[in-house]
């Protein structure tokens, strides 16, 4: 299942705020250049010009996504 099903279907997230939370975890992986999500990618992240410039509710946004896809990742190995 792919991770904005996986938000919609299984977080009961809208279509609207499931698409938002994507897009927060693209831009996460943009500002430390990376392609996937790993454990040390709050770090990363942390650490970063461009998080660090954000606000505090976009940071917490920015974290969440992460968190959740890691979520994610963990819950389909398991149903695998």
């Amino acid at each position: 299942m792919d991770f904005v099903t996986w938000l919609v279907e299984v977080k009961q997230m809208a279509k609207k705020s499931a698409g938002d939370v994507q897009s927060r975890l693209n831009s996460a992986l943009g500002m430390i250049d990376e392609k996937d999500v790993s454990l040390r990618t709050i770090d990363k992240l942390e650490k970063s010009d461009g998080f660090n410039s954000a606000s505090p509710c976009v940071k917490s946004q920015l974290k969440r996504a992460v968190k959740l896809y890691l979520e994610h990742k963990t819950t389909e190995k398991k149903n695998d």
